[in-house]
């Protein structure tokens, strides 16, 4: 694998991110450990809630792992080394941006058929509107609570979409057809990364792939703002995300969850999952915001 994937956050981007993590759920902080409360009163020390992976690497945790001994605990780190990937390994999917122009990006991470429904989209006068505005971001919530609905996952409240970009570089991408928001994301840069953690369209849509024009230009700005990694975020080695995000190029880098009792994320959700998927979208939306403060696993 090309060096330049062995990039983890830096430490002013964790710092950023716990500053964030106060703003948001008020979070105590145990040493570098957010203290996660739970629906069942105990609590988890974090390092660190929402993130995929930290400033860390599997081979600099022995210290983290010192403080918090005997405690219920969760640290995500990347493992670089890691290369006999099973089924529902957890990963992060990174595609090299660090190109020598945009032809030869686009030629690395666009197959075909991809490039011919990009140029149909373009046809077709789908928008992009990015940015941090209001609206812009009540659209993507709207467009965001449907798809993690649809995956059956809680989801998070408006109000952490709007503290984002108060904290962190974050930008918000929304494409419309004929005026209505069908695809959205956000993207948030690190010095070396645009790591783009939430994204989907929404199901009504999904026939017509708008998120094809979306992602491109996600992975265009992250060329331009010369970044040498952009993160598709995490996914379960294997899985439908997977596949899709390799088909743009991406390779998966091992995330290691270091916890007293060894777990898979997407396996221990599997069935609470299903249920979520059945609740009513209203009521889903009411309760997500509700719970994920208590979720240290999101």
């Amino acid at each position: 694998m090309n060096s330049l994937f062995n990039v983890t956050f830096s430490d002013e981007f964790i710092a950023k991110w716990r500053f964030f993590l106060k703003e948001l759920y008020n979070y105590t902080f145990h040493e570098e450990f957010a203290v996660v409360p739970s629906l069942w009163r105990k609590k988890t020390y974090s390092y660190l809630p929402l993130l995929n992976y930290t400033d860390r690497t599997d081979q600099q945790v022995e210290d983290l792992l010192d403080k918090v001994k005997g405690q219920k605990y969760q640290i995500r780190v990347l493992n670089f080394k890691y290369r006999d990937f099973q089924q529902n390994d957890t990963v992060t999917m990174r595609i090299d941006v660090n190109k020598t122009d945009i032809e030869e990006l686009f030629s690395a991470v666009l197959s075909k058929r991809n490039k011919r429904y990009i140029r149909q989209l373009d046809t077709e006068e789908a928008l992009i509107r990015k940015g941090d505005s209001s609206d812009l971001i009540a659209d993507f919530y709207d467009i965001f609570s449907d798809v993690m609905h649809r995956h059956g996952t809680p989801v998070f409240s408006r109000r952490l979409f709007f503290i984002l970009p108060r904290t962190l570089a974050a930008t918000y991408y929304v494409v419309y057809k004929k005026g209505v928001p069908v695809s959205a994301a956000v993207v948030i840069d690190d010095e070396k990364i645009s790591w783009i953690p939430w994204s989907g369209t929404h199901s009504q849509y999904m026939d017509s792939r708008p998120g094809l024009i979306m992602y491109w230009e996600t992975i265009k700005d992250a060329f331009f703002k010369e970044k040498l990694i952009y993160d598709f975020g995490r996914s379960s080695y294997g899985s439908g995300p997977y596949v899709y995000k390799s088909r743009w190029g991406a390779v998966p880098v091992k995330i290691d969850i270091l916890q007293p009792k060894v777990s898979n994320v997407y396996r221990k959700y599997s069935d609470a999952s299903s249920v979520w998927k059945k609740i009513p979208s209203g009521v889903a939306r009411w309760l997500g915001p509700k719970i994920c403060k208590y979720l240290s696993d999101l």
